[in-house]
């Protein structure tokens, strides 16, 4: 079983309209005119931002060593966003006893992040739950990114568990999107601000989530029902 971790397992302060703007600046001290992404700022996600950018490198054609130079000043920049907010994370209502009772039944699990590796890992000590994953994937790993699909199939390489036999859970579009991907089941979980969550739900339904859940404890509940009602090893073609 493979987890998203920021808002999924634990809640921060990350101000990620700030992140995603401090992204466009970024861009445009490489000549990227971004007035045409500011609706992602509100609307969108860093993954969404970074691909908008790389798109606009390539029209322009800009070498790839400033791409890297951008990735690497982005990154940094993200970095510190990150790092300031870890005084005030915390687990999300639930973490714990529902990883406790995954790892009772000795579900092998793992983390899937876009936060950066040093972020990731201090947040999981904060918060007491590092120890219950065997593999954490950062946006610092070498290799694909999420939501790029092949992040979660190294992540359940490393498990060693076919992607038949996994459930990714996130609180995120690009989660869902991730998994399905990766032709993996996935299970959507409301932020634990979103009210009734109504958009939420049919967004994570039409992108083939197999279950919504509203808090962590109704993610086991549709987890378990998933199992019995689709064994692992059944996933059906197109998921």
């Amino acid at each position: 079983m493979v987890f998203d971790l920021d808002g999924t397992l634990v809640n921060s302060p990350l101000d990620f309209p700030l992140m995603r703007r401090e992204i466009l600046r970024t861009a445009e001290e490489f000549g990227v005119s971004t007035r045409d992404a500011e609706t992602l700022v509100d609307g969108g996600t860093t993954a969404q931002i970074m691909a908008w950018v790389h798109q606009e490198f390539s029209r322009a054609n800009v070498s790839h060593a400033q791409q890297d130079r951008f990735e690497y000043r982005t990154k940094r920049k993200l970095d510190r966003l990150e790092m300031s907010a870890l005084e005030n994370v915390r687990a999300r209502k639930g973490a714990v006893p529902l990883l406790r009772s995954l790892r009772r039944a000795n579900v092998r699990m793992g983390i899937l992040t876009r936060s950066s590796n040093a972020y990731c890992r201090r947040a999981m000590d904060r918060t007491s739950i590092r120890s219950f994953f065997e593999v954490v994937r950062t946006r610092s790993s070498p290799g694909p990114v999420k939501p790029d699909p092949a992040a979660l199939l190294s992540v359940l390489s490393s498990l060693d568990v076919a992607p038949d036999r996994a459930v990714f859970v996130g609180d995120n579009p690009d989660d869902a999107r991730c998994a399905r991907g990766a032709n993996v089941r996935f299970i959507g979980l409301l932020p634990e601000d979103e009210g009734s969550g109504d958009r939420w739900v049919t967004l994570f339904s039409e992108i083939g989530a197999v279950g919504v859940a509203r808090d962590l404890e109704e993610v086991s509940v549709i987890l378990w029902d998933a199992v019995r009602k689709r064994p692992f090893g059944a996933l059906p073609k197109g998921h």
